[in-house]
């Protein structure tokens, strides 16, 4: 059986790679450094309430989602600002 500090430690370890993991993975798919601030607060959202006690949940698999969910944001948002502002982009649209 194992002390509760070692589990609590053995999670922290495991989100603290989850985190730097969905940080790598942002600067890979945008290609700068640091990470876009728009992404970066979505991610520290998502980082704070797996930080919460009692939140169980993976932070692999909630962090990776939160890192996709956000870098797809972010992307729509530098095309939307790319286009005219009085229309959505279009369907389909290569920039």
């Amino acid at each position: 059986m194992t002390s509760l500090p070692t589990e609590r430690h053995a999670r922290r370890v495991h989100f603290d790679t989850a985190y730097a993991a969905a940080l790598a993975w942002i600067r890979e798919a945008v290609g700068s450094y640091p990470t876009p601030l728009a992404i970066a607060v979505e991610l520290e959202k998502v980082a704070a309430a797996l930080r919460s006690p009692g939140d169980e949940r993976d932070p692999v698999l909630v962090l990776g989602q939160a890192a996709l969910d956000s870098l797809t944001a972010y992307r729509i948002a530098a095309r939307w600002a790319g286009q005219s502002r009085t229309s959505p982009p279009s369907p389909g649209t290569v920039s």
